[in-house]
């Protein structure tokens, strides 16, 4: 005759004995899958990129790839860190949320060293000089700083143009600073006549004189700064990975590859959005 009490021991014992089983097997499931996420996390370089800023990171249409200056500066950079690059689509303001988040390894959008201290970022060494013009339209009449008296300007929120406008017209009585979310809204103001003018980087300038041939360059705003801008890759405050981007960056400005990515993307004047 069976035990009853012997063999509900042994039960609640085997119960015990699989139930260890299957924590351990859970433990070391959680642990692989965390140290594979990691493992994948360390390998690659997600990058915060604009799609609407030529020459630097553009896309043509919502199915092109995203290509420009900086994205072929960023594509060599994880190539030679043999990481895989994942380019990830925001708008500037979002950009410098995100790498305050840690959400993203670093951020390419034409964006200045100047803007540090106030985005609470840190920047890769400088690999381009960068101007800030005016655009307006011709009949505008603009050709010095003077002249944006009492004017409307356009300019993208949270890029270095916002900070130049904002400097070089505190002390102009009148000006009107409006803040738009990126470049394709800079050129909908100029093609509405809604604005009096766009402050803007020079080369995101000339393609929108190139499609726009009623507009012009009305002035340089390059003596009006007391700042040179120096435009580099932004990465999260203390982030270890700037140190590599740094070694690459010099290595890549030495051997000439970054002269001939300015050389490849600032001699064209064909862009046109489809």
């Amino acid at each position: 005759m069976f035990n009853i009490s012997v063999i509900s021991v042994q039960l609640k014992k085997l119960r015990a004995s699989c139930l260890k089983i299957i924590l351990a097997l859970l433990t070391i499931t959680i642990a692989f899958t965390l140290c594979s996420c990691s493992k994948k996390k360390s390998e690659e370089i997600v990058c915060g990129v604009t799609t609407d800023n030529y020459p630097y990171t553009y896309q043509k249409n919502k199915d092109a790839e995203i290509e420009g200056l900086e994205i072929d500066l960023v594509k060599e950079i994880a190539k030679r860190m043999n990481k895989k690059l994942v380019l990830r689509p925001l708008s500037v303001p979002s950009i410098y949320e995100e790498l305050k988040k840690n959400k993203l390894s670093c951020a390419v959008a034409c964006l200045a060293t100047t803007e540090k201290d106030i985005r609470n970022v840190e920047y890769s060494i400088p690999y381009r000089n960068i101007k800030i013009v005016v655009v307006a339209r011709k009949t505008k009449k603009i050709k010095t700083v003077d002249d944006l008296f009492s004017k409307i300007i356009s300019v993208q929120a949270s890029s270095i143009g916002e900070e130049v406008a904002k400097a070089v017209t505190s002390s102009i009585f009148g000006v009107i600073i409006k803040p738009v979310k990126d470049c394709s809204m800079l050129k909908k103001d100029l093609k509405n006549d809604s604005v009096d003018a766009v402050i803007i980087e020079s080369e995101q300038a000339n393609n929108i004189i190139t499609e726009m041939p009623e507009t012009e360059i009305a002035c340089s705003l390059e003596s009006e700064t007391s700042e040179s801008c120096n435009i580099a890759i932004a990465c999260a405050k203390n982030s270890l990975i700037k140190k590599e981007f740094d070694a690459v960056l010099t290595k890549l400005i030495d051997e000439g590859f970054v002269a001939s990515l300015r050389q490849k993307w600032l001699q064209k004047r064909n862009y046109k959005e489809d």
